[in-house]
């Protein structure tokens, strides 16, 4: 269990400072740990995804987050696509 709690925290560690850094180092990330694979640019449309959705997470209340009364955005392709081109 030791182990397990280790990885995860490990990783969460790991996403914030991505998430902090930029997009590169986001796709880096969740590559290496979503994909398992060092190419990061196959992570570019999920980065995009995450920071949708931490941005729409911004937006919820905290009586609608307290209630689950919310939900995670729909992935947009649009934006992934245009992200991945950039």
């Amino acid at each position: 269990m030791l182990g397990f709690a280790g990885a995860f925290y490990g990783r969460s560690v790991a996403y914030d400072t991505a998430f902090a850094a930029g997009n590169e180092q986001l796709s880096h990330a969740l590559a290496r740990n979503v994909l398992v694979s060092e190419d990061a640019s196959l992570a570019v449309p999920l980065a995009a995804y995450v920071r949708q959705a931490a941005a729409a997470l911004d937006t919820v209340d905290e009586a609608a987050m307290r209630s689950a009364a919310w939900s995670f955005a729909v992935p947009d392709a649009r934006a992934a696509d245009a992200e991945a081109a950039s």
